[in-house]
């Protein structure tokens, strides 16, 4: 539950994601969701809030909210932040929040085990 997941975290001022575990993150965004902001979704995004947009050739076209899952109900950032910040995952630590981190992202070596990218 939430509750286990943040405990002993500090919300008395602005709250950093740096260096928190993926489950921490989730839950951090999830929350956001129902309690920040006016409706909009720029306005819900959290702390935790990353952008992946520059995954798409047009980053104009990238979708976050999108259901990448339609079984488990997973959202297209959902599915993002977690191979992105989970550890052992294909894209941990890599960013796609502008062409210049994205295209490192992609050409860059691959993690022992893992399969190469593709330039």
């Amino acid at each position: 539950s939430s509750g286990q997941t943040l405990a002993g975290k500090d919300f008395s001022s602005a709250f950093s994601c740096s260096g928190e575990t993926h489950m921490v993150r989730v839950t951090v965004d999830d929350i956001a969701k129902y309690c920040c902001g006016t409706g909009d979704a720029a306005s819900q995004r959290s702390a935790c809030w990353v952008d992946h947009s520059y995954l798409c050739a047009d980053p104009s076209t990238w979708a976050p909210s999108t259901v990448s899952d339609q079984q488990a109900g997973t959202t297209c950032i959902q599915l993002m932040n977690y191979l992105t910040q989970e550890p052992g995952e294909g894209l941990e630590g890599d960013d796609f929040s502008s062409a210049s981190t994205a295209r490192e992202s992609c050409t860059k070596s691959p993690a022992p085990g893992k399969d190469p990218r593709w330039a």
